[in-house]
């Protein structure tokens, strides 16, 4: 009888690299201005100019974000993201786009 074998799924990472745990959840960018303190159109500029963690698709029409995403954010700050996280990110999908 041949042996079964377990197909093994590659984890889920954030923006950040961090693997997604079943503590995280999606939060809606409503939520997401209150949790940080600024408005839903500043999140709007912000993640425009990689100083917010990207929004993820969570179904047709809506997005959303990680909350440990947020949670690194708030210790970074927006320039901090960008540093960190923003510019790789941003370079990326220019180059996602050229390749289109």
């Amino acid at each position: 009888m041949p042996a079964l074998i377990t197909p093994i799924h590659s984890p889920i990472l954030n923006a950040c690299g961090q693997e997604i745990t079943d503590t995280d959840r999606h939060v809606k960018v409503k939520e997401a201005a209150t949790i940080v303190s600024v408005s839903a159109r500043t999140i709007e500029n912000m993640v425009a100019a990689g100083q917010f963690p990207p929004k993820h698709n969570t179904s047709p029409g809506r997005v959303a974000f990680w909350l440990s995403e947020l949670n690194e954010w708030q210790k970074l700050g927006c320039n901090g993201w960008y540093q960190r996280y923003g510019q790789k990110h941003l370079q990326a999908l220019n180059s996602q786009k050229r390749t289109a």
